[in-house]
């Protein structure tokens, strides 16, 4: 509603800044439609990011934009969690890693791949049976769906195996992280 009947330029300041109206020229010019998503910063806007159809028309652009600003908010944040995550895994000193209810590994630290590769593994595993003798992965399953079907973070004794691929006994800490099936 505070968009109906003014200028672009007057709900737009940024509009003014070198690329804009090029931008609209070329969309009308060209004859294609495009979509573009980009942050705003105008007095009197409630949203922050927009996401803009342009589409082309006999006397000019038609522009349809749409607030996204929940959405990127979202995101960003997804991102920033995501970042934190990689760096606590990358920074831990001890072997690392996330899998899902199936047994795959989503993400793992270094100290993981180096285990890994003393096992003789060069990837992530898609399965913990790609990684580990099946009576350990078999276990190394239990515990996990019982920690993900208890939604509780549980303190584990676990047989493993170290960095260079010696078998140990290992404290473990598993906890839930995340939505099931997700």
């Amino acid at each position: 509603e505070d968009m109906v009947g003014r200028s672009i330029t007057a709900l737009f300041p940024i509009n003014r800044e070198p690329g804009f109206f090029d931008h609209y020229r070329e969309v009308f010019l060209s004859g294609t439609p495009t979509v573009r998503e980009f942050p705003i910063a105008s007095p009197g806007i409630h949203a922050r990011w927009l996401r803009q159809r342009e589409i082309p028309w006999s006397r000019g652009v038609v522009l349809s934009p749409e607030d996204i600003t929940a959405r990127k908010q979202a995101e960003i944040e997804l991102r920033n969690r995501e970042e934190t995550l990689e760096a606590f895994l990358e920074n831990c000193p001890g072997i690392c890693w996330v899998g899902d209810e199936h047994g795959r590994t989503l993400i793992g630290n270094a100290a993981y791949r180096r285990m890994l590769a003393a096992l003789g593994v060069d990837r992530l595993p898609e399965r913990l049976e790609d990684a580990f003798p099946p009576e350990l992965a078999a276990l190394y399953h239990r515990n996990h769906l019982r920690v993900i079907e208890s939604g509780r973070a549980e303190r584990i004794l676990e047989p493993g195996h170290r960095e260079d691929g010696s078998p140990g006994s290992f404290e473990v800490f598993k906890f839930p992280l995340g939505e099931r099936n997700g």
